[in-house]
């Protein structure tokens, strides 16, 4: 190993010494690793190094793994990794307190956004700092979201991600693609989606959240395979297991794997047991997967279970629903498939809106429906 001398102070800094960033990347450098090398040297995707050697990234954790791997190194990492986040902290606290931020943050919490819209706009007339103005791109997505300008919001996102791709904020172009490909999946959008998430996977392949956006717009498309291998990727670069399960148990269920969507389902349900929105949801993806295996009564036993502890969404209904529909119980299928077009929390997507007016048509319902 490589003893620490003229590279350091080659290396140091204003503050007086290296940042955590530049020894990770020394250390690498010293025993010969790729990034993908030494981030499987410390159990880690290799964003996760790209993330820690742009200083976008601090990890205790990390510091001590790399203290017991170089330990020789020990006080140069600690010195190291303690200047980084007290520079990585008053970078924060100065980007959160300059006026113009608190003012347009102030707007965007007192409901006032037309404000918020004009100040951002005024502000990106002069402002060069590409920071500066992906921020004001951000919060602008944000004030337009609320006043109900969709394509302005959109817009706003895409000014964005360009600002970030030019000039090579990878942490803020990964967000800002997510949230836009959001934006366009919930109007069923689905190709302009991928676009934007494809676009950013060629730049960045180990992107987490880039792959889990990815999978949630191919099972809303309904495109199952896809979204099983995109969720599946997503956890092999490192979204948390809760998020993966969560999504992928209904992906499994729609897709006709049952006895895997329960196991996927129940194996999130056991780590997170709290009470939410994301628990109502597992759990009647759940109770449909029972139902589609030929336990009806239990499956029905959770959908009323869900029912009485909380409002029902749109989702529930359909589908408790499609349950009934499978054992051919006619009367309460129409009823809950009306149901679930008039509710909403959230409400069924296009394609599934679609699926649900189909299957009354076919039971020779038309609208305008009445659940009563």
């Amino acid at each position: 190993m490589p003893a620490h001398n003229s590279r350091e102070s080659a290396s140091a800094n204003a503050d007086g010494g290296e940042t955590f960033a530049q020894v990770v990347r020394d250390l690498r450098h010293s025993v010969n690793e790729t990034q993908e090398v030494f981030a499987k040297r410390f159990h880690k995707v290799r964003t996760y190094i790209t993330n820690t050697e742009r200083g976008d990234l601090h990890a205790e954790e990390f510091a001590e793994d790399l203290m017991r791997e170089f330990p020789e190194q020990k006080d140069r990492i600690a010195a190291a990794y303690d200047l980084s986040i007290k520079r990585h902290s008053r970078r924060l606290a100065q980007q959160r307190e300059t006026p113009f931020k608190r003012r347009v943050e102030k707007y965007l919490q007192t409901g006032r956004f037309a404000y918020a819209e004009r100040a951002l706009r005024r502000g990106l007339v002069d402002a060069t700092d590409a920071r500066e103005i992906h921020w004001m791109y951000d919060h602008l997505h944000v004030a337009t979201s609320a006043l109900g300008k969709d394509e302005a919001a959109m817009e706003a996102l895409h000014a964005a991600v360009a600002c970030a791709v030019n000039a090579g904020l990878e942490a803020e172009e990964i967000t800002s693609r997510e949230r836009l490909a959001t934006r366009y999946q919930v109007p069923a959008r689905f190709q302009e989606a991928h676009e934007i998430l494809d676009a950013g996977l060629v730049r960045h392949p180990h992107a987490a959240e880039l792959w889990l956006r990815n999978g949630k717009v191919y099972w809303y498309e309904q495109d199952y395979s896809a979204a099983y291998a995109a969720l599946t990727t997503a956890l092999k670069e490192g979204t948390s297991r809760t998020s993966v399960l969560h999504a992928r148990g209904q992906v499994l269920a729609e897709w006709g794997s049952f006895d895997a969507a329960v196991e996927d389902i129940n194996a999130y349900l056991e780590i997170t047991k709290a009470t939410s929105a994301d628990l109502s949801s597992a759990r009647s993806a759940r109770a449909y997967a029972w139902g589609q295996l030929g336990d009806l009564p239990r499956a029905v036993a959770e959908f009323d279970a869900l029912e009485a502890r909380s409002s029902t969404g749109a989702w529930q209904h359909y589908r408790r629903a499609l349950c009934y529909v499978t054992h051919d119980m006619k009367k309460p299928a129409i009823k809950y498939l009306k149901r679930a077009l008039e509710r909403d929390g959230p409400p069924l997507n296009p394609p599934r809106r679609e699926h649900a007016e189909r299957l009354l048509a076919d039971f020779g319902v038309q609208p305008p429906y009445d659940s009563s």
